[in-house]
């Protein structure tokens, strides 16, 4: 997230603060009707964690509400997938909008305005969330999301929710049957621990983005790794699960809730560091809290679902493998320079733009208004492709042509529409790998060359940006995901490929104001 817009969400949020601190007594205390079927939704995403780390941290100790909560008998895991680009803009437009494939990432750049699109960015999110909405209604109409990118008909803190009005933000705890005074007290009370909280998160993070310097010999992202590791661990996870208490004591028929600082910590330390799993802890705790509302409030009838967006796969940064950044290698294969690290001061090309987004990479030519296929790279640009088939830290190029593309892999072309070259693509799914690669080929805002950091099961997976976890490719850890569901919910979520299958099933089963018969549950 960028510093202007983090300062502004906070701002944003400490303008609701100073709101909900004064007494509220109006008809939305009253509470809500649930969906058409009468029953209610939570669903809780665990940003980035893969279900290998989730069942890792279950037996580590890390995650022990969890770990009771499917040993109770009441829930169980059930395997899923992220659909692609493994990233969570991607899987929330498919759950929310129904709309996969929908964004080629979380960063992508804009042919049309020559302007990089990025989805920390609230105007940029809106104005996609915008086109999202043309699609199909939102699943969450009718109720709210804590801190998600697209807000899916709520109203909400989403990040398209600020980009069309900050004062979306909410946080307004219910009424505790307290006096004004006692009421103020506790409420000051929170406040403070959570301003303690973040000052002791502050000193920790400052020591540690130190240490973490001093060991890789640069200080990239980590003062906005400091800056984003306050905002998720201390005010967005303390306003996502207050938040959702208060809404769940207001019976709001649907409740989306984010948990992102295992994301954003598994991007600069690894998702196996003890940090990141800390971070997982941390989220533990909140759903144990919004547990003991639910148990508070068992009339309401909860249909809770937790999951994950996405994994995050260990990397290795591709400049620390190659001695230079994709951009600035691309870049001098445009411009005929030499492609050797230390050869000559930087190049900057007017011909080719690179955006590293984590372990995959979009690739545009300048000057085009619609994307290049095969044909006319080889024709026009054969030393960008000569570079990316001889770059050993790139695993699989994609490009356009034929029925569905094709891949680039160690100097070979593959047919993505021919089942039998299909099988030759070095992934333990091999189809699967070429249905994400021909998804993301088929996005306009997709680059002329879609490059992936997988280069096979025995190979460590490339991050072509500066980051040592990494997600967006097809790496299994990455597309893996998982959804702990009520036991007797007997939807195939091991079956989903793209997460608009998810839309298709939530709205037809916690639907407003169409009917929903008990049944349609299972």
């Amino acid at each position: 997230m960028k510093s202007h817009d983090a300062f502004r969400w906070f701002r944003g949020f400490d303008n609701s603060m100073r709101t909900a601190l004064r007494p509220r007594f109006d008809h939305d205390r009253r509470r809500r009707a649930p969906c058409a079927g009468g029953r209610r939704l939570l669903l809780i995403q665990l940003d980035g964690v893969s279900r290998r780390r989730l069942e890792a941290a279950v037996r580590k100790g890390y995650a022990p509400f969890l770990g009771r909560l499917l040993d109770g008998g009441r829930f169980r895991i059930s395997g899923c997938r992220s659909g692609a680009p493994a990233s969570t803009p991607a899987f929330q437009a498919g759950l929310l909008y129904g709309v996969s494939p929908s964004v080629p990432g979380y960063l992508w750049w804009d042919r049309a305005s020559g302007r990089e699109f990025r989805m920390d960015s609230p105007v940029a999110v809106a104005a996609v969330e915008a086109g999202l909405a043309t699609h199909n209604p939102g699943l969450l109409e009718g109720g709210t999301t804590y801190p998600a990118i697209f807000g899916g008909g709520a109203r909400h803190c989403s990040i398209g929710g600020l980009g069309r009005d900050p004062s979306v933000i909410r946080y307004a705890p219910p009424r505790n049957g307290h006096g004004p005074v006692a009421t103020e007290v506790r409420r000051s009370a929170a406040l403070t621990c959570l301003v303690g909280r973040m000052l002791g998160r502050l000193a920790r993070g400052v020591v540690d983005g130190a240490m973490w310097s001093a060991r890789c010999g640069r200080l990239l992202h980590e003062p906005t790794f400091l800056l984003n590791r306050v905002l998720c661990s201390c005010v967005f996870y303390e306003a996502a699960t207050s938040g959702v208490i208060a809404d769940i004591a207001l019976g709001t028929p649907k409740i989306y809730c984010d948990f992102l600082a295992y994301d954003e910590t598994a991007h600069r330390r690894g998702p196996g560091a003890g940090s990141s799993l800390l971070e997982l802890r941390a989220a533990d705790r909140a759903i144990a809290r919004i547990f003991a509302a639910l148990a508070s409030n068992p009339e309401l009838g909860y249909d809770v679902f937790i999951f994950s967006d996405h994994g995050n796969v260990e990397v290795t940064p591709f400049e620390s493998l190659v001695g230079l950044s994709l951009s600035e290698l691309l870049a001098r294969a445009a411009e005929g320079a030499p492609l050797g690290a230390g050869d000559g001061p930087r190049v900057r090309s007017s011909r080719v733009v690179t955006v590293e987004a984590g372990d995959y990479a979009h690739v545009y030519i300048r000057g085009r208004p619609a994307p290049l296929d095969r044909e006319e790279l080889r024709r026009d640009h054969q030393p960008l492709l000569d570079a990316v088939a001889g770059c050993d830290a790139i695993g699989v190029a994609g490009v356009r042509g034929g029925r569905r593309g094709y891949a680039l892999v160690r100097g070979r072309t593959v047919d993505l529409a021919d089942d039998g070259e299909v099988a030759t693509l070095p992934h333990p799914e091999p189809r699967l790998l070429a249905t994400y690669l021909s998804d993301l080929l088929s996005l306009a805002a997709s680059g002329d060359l879609v490059l992936l950091g997988w280069r096979g099961p025995d190979l460590e997976s490339v991050a072509f940006a500066w980051e040592f976890g990494s997600h967006g490719s097809v790496a299994p850890e990455e597309t893996n995901t998982f959804f702990i569901h009520p036991a007797d919910c007997d939807f195939r979520f091991e079956r989903v490929v793209r997460p608009d299958e998810l839309y298709r099933w939530f709205s037809r089963c916690y639907a407003s104001p169409a009917p929903c018969a008990p049944s349609d549950r299972r």
